[in-house]
């Protein structure tokens, strides 16, 4: 899990998947006919700004597999992420219904499929592969559970961009009652 308080780097990896690996050269090579090779785009975060040291998975989040990290944040928290588009391909990142000060001077609630998307300078624009993109969110009470709910309540990220070959690895997002 992602501290808010410490800055969030996230990279966008790609990783292939090939099934029976374990199978001969020879053998998989005449296979591949039959055998599609899946290459997936995964959020993964740095414990630093130049995005060289990988923050290493606990035991508890092992099972995640193509996930991404999970953010966690209280309510008034300001969360900030740098993202990374290693991929060859643009994508972005989009924290679903929680309120956005990427750009511009006032806060935007971040909403998929919004006329305003895909505007220069809008949260969910497209990151063009290399480039770096900082986003804020604010973490309001709205965002966060009820009364009568649990302490934490679930969210997501993704990517807005290049859906059907992007980014699968929906994440949940813990806003902790202050």
């Amino acid at each position: 899990a992602i501290d808010q308080r410490q800055a969030a780097f996230i990279r966008l990896l790609i990783s292939s998947s090939t099934p029976n690996c374990s199978l001969p050269r020879e053998r998989r090579r005449g296979m591949r006919k039959f055998l599609t090779e899946y290459k997936k785009v995964v959020f993964r975060a740095y414990s630093e700004r130049d995005f060289q040291i990988p923050v290493t998975r606990g035991e508890l989040q092992e099972h995640l597999g193509l996930m991404g990290p999970i953010i966690k944040a209280e309510i008034n928290d300001l969360l900030t992420v740098t993202f990374k588009n290693m991929a060859s391909r643009p994508y972005s990142l989009h924290l679903h219904g929680v309120y956005d000060k990427t750009q511009g001077d006032g806060w935007t609630q971040t909403q998929w499929g919004s006329s305003r998307a895909g505007v220069a300078g809008v949260p969910g624009e497209a990151v063009q592969p290399g480039e770096v993109r900082v986003y804020t969110w604010r973490i309001t009470r709205k965002q966060g559970p009820t009364a009568a709910e649990f302490d934490c309540k679930a969210g997501a990220y993704y990517s807005t961009q290049n859906k059907a070959g992007g980014t699968v690895n929906i994440s949940s997002t813990c806003i902790l009652k202050s």
